[in-house]
């Protein structure tokens, strides 16, 4: 019976170390047939540098803001287009907070306050953890 356990465990560490050497040749068997037109090659990239970035938990917090602000009656509709607004980002432990920013005119320069001809400036609050509207603020 030992002679039985004996054979079965040196079959079996036999197999082991064969598949392990066969492993390793198949790796370096394929690193081998690499060729340098299968290596990545580094070329400069053709679009200018980037400008901003946005994370994705900030774009969708964005999303929100921007469904309500589409359908918000406190802002004129002529007052809405979106490229008139510079957007503004925050938050704390709890919100995210998104500013829409409106843009002034050259003739508004001196103007203080938060309408323009352009838009009017609104701040959005929206939960992180469900990502909902809890509120809304206009600046004067």
């Amino acid at each position: 019976m030992r002679k039985r356990i004996f054979y079965c465990h040196a079959v079996l560490g036999a197999l082991v170390l064969s598949l392990s050497q066969c492993q390793n040749q198949t790796f370096s068997q394929i690193e081998s047939k690499q060729t340098p037109s299968m290596e990545k090659s580094r070329e400069p990239d053709p679009l200018p540098p980037v400008e901003s970035s946005v994370s994705g938990e900030y774009m969708r917090a964005f999303l929100v803001a921007h469904d309500a602000f589409k359908e918000d009656p406190g802002i004129p509709i002529k007052k809405k287009r979106i490229e008139n607004y510079d957007i503004k980002f925050r938050q704390t432990t709890d919100d995210y907070f998104i500013l829409f920013l409106a843009k002034r005119l050259p003739s508004e320069s001196e103007v203080s306050g938060g309408s323009s001809q352009l838009g009017r400036d609104v701040q959005y609050r929206i939960r992180k953890k469900d990502y909902r509207l809890v509120g809304r603020n206009f600046f004067k």
